[in-house]
């Protein structure tokens, strides 16, 4: 199999486990399989931060928070989503930037 066939399947599945996260009855197990995924999960989950959803927005930023530094690439989305019109979202968006640690320290200074 071609290997952008093989990147362009394994984003589609992760980009599912994302919508996921909006879903009471399977966000936490969707959750956890985008962790264990590690940095694999990063774009998706940064487009989640921009889902109409705000389930999918706030759990997106706390699996982005678990990821801990891997997830630095996120940290100009969290910012904006400090702004994000829900308490929830901008609460998560706030804890997963303390998670990140010293990138998202530099990025807000």
């Amino acid at each position: 199999m071609d290997p952008k066939d093989l990147m362009k399947k394994e984003t589609n599945a992760l980009t599912s486990y994302v919508q996921a996260l909006g879903k009471r009855e399977s966000m936490w197990e969707a959750a956890k399989t985008l962790i264990k995924q590690g940095d694999a999960s990063v774009p998706v989950l940064v487009e989640g931060l921009r889902d109409p959803d705000y389930n999918v927005r706030s759990i997106s930023a706390v699996v982005l928070g678990e990821l801990g530094p891997v997830a630095s690439q996120a940290v100009p989305e969290l910012i904006q989503l400090l702004r994000d019109g829900n308490q929830e979202a901008r609460m998560s968006a706030a804890l997963s930037l303390m998670r990140i640690g010293p990138a998202a320290e530099e990025a807000l200074e």
